[in-house]
């Protein structure tokens, strides 16, 4: 059965370090967003990974729009048959 995808936002620390660790738990797999330090996105992964989760880590500002779609994007690529990461 295939799990289901949840991408956090700010997901390196504090709020969104915690949710990601929950929905982990909760049997989803995680995308990670952080936007300048990679070093804490990369140890909530390693957190979320303890969990049975996996995960992508991506960069990107969230005030620019390109940035946005990006995230979304890679995300859905990772997840859907074509680029099956999940």
């Amino acid at each position: 059965m295939d799990k289901r995808l949840a991408i956090v936002t700010g997901a390196g620390g504090g709020i969104g370090r915690a949710i990601s660790i929950s929905l982990a738990k909760a049997g989803m797999n995680v995308v990670i967003h952080y936007n300048n330090n990679k070093e804490k996105a990369e140890e909530t992964a390693k957190l979320c990974e303890k969990e049975g989760a996996e995960t992508l880590i991506v960069q990107g500002n969230l005030s620019d729009k390109d940035a946005c779609k990006n995230v979304v994007e890679q995300g859905w690529f990772a997840d859907t048959h074509e680029g099956r990461r999940f």
